[in-house]
């Protein structure tokens, strides 16, 4: 079994807000929020994407 590298972006900096994780080696993209921070995930440009 071979290990993968998952690189987590905090757009705000802090570990308690959002956070945007992704496989480097494939096209998957999570993104991490608590609910009291659904505004302010929807005005993010990664949300806006068309997901697939």
């Amino acid at each position: 079994m071979l290990g993968k590298t998952i690189q987590i972006y905090m757009p705000n900096g802090s570990p308690t807000s959002i956070k945007i994780e992704e496989v480097t080696t494939r096209i998957v993209q999570l993104i991490l929020f608590r609910r009291n921070k659904l505004k302010e995930v929807s005005e993010c440009e990664e949300v806006n994407n068309v997901g697939g």
